[in-house]
């Protein structure tokens, strides 16, 4: 009878082991989840304010307007065409606009 009591004793001590250590291997995945995903967003943040530097507003303050050559004017069997507001023909012609699309 001491025997059995021994062992139950034994295995209850084991079993509270084995669940303080799988408590413990799960607040480690924890903790490693949450450093990864703090590690990512600042990889994530790096990245958008490198290509945000890099692709700019559209201003180009910093570029002279020294640095690139004149350019000759266009010309065309049309007659002259004016630089503002790029259009060629009648601007009241009509317009046929022909939809081509697939449902695949």
């Amino acid at each position: 009878m001491a025997d059995q009591e021994k062992s139950r004793g034994r295995r209850a001590r084991r079993g509270k082991q084995r669940q303080q250590r799988e408590e413990q291997e799960a607040k480690q995945r924890q903790r490693y989840m949450i450093g990864g995903g703090i590690i990512a967003a600042i990889i994530l943040l790096i990245v958008v304010l490198t290509v945000i530097e890099f692709v700019g507003n559209g201003d180009d303050d910093d570029v002279a307007d020294d640095d690139f050559p004149p350019v000759a004017a266009a010309t065309s069997d049309h007659g002259d065409i004016n630089a503002e507001p790029y259009l060629l023909g009648d601007p009241d012609a009509p317009v046929h606009l022909i939809e081509w699309s697939d449902y695949q």
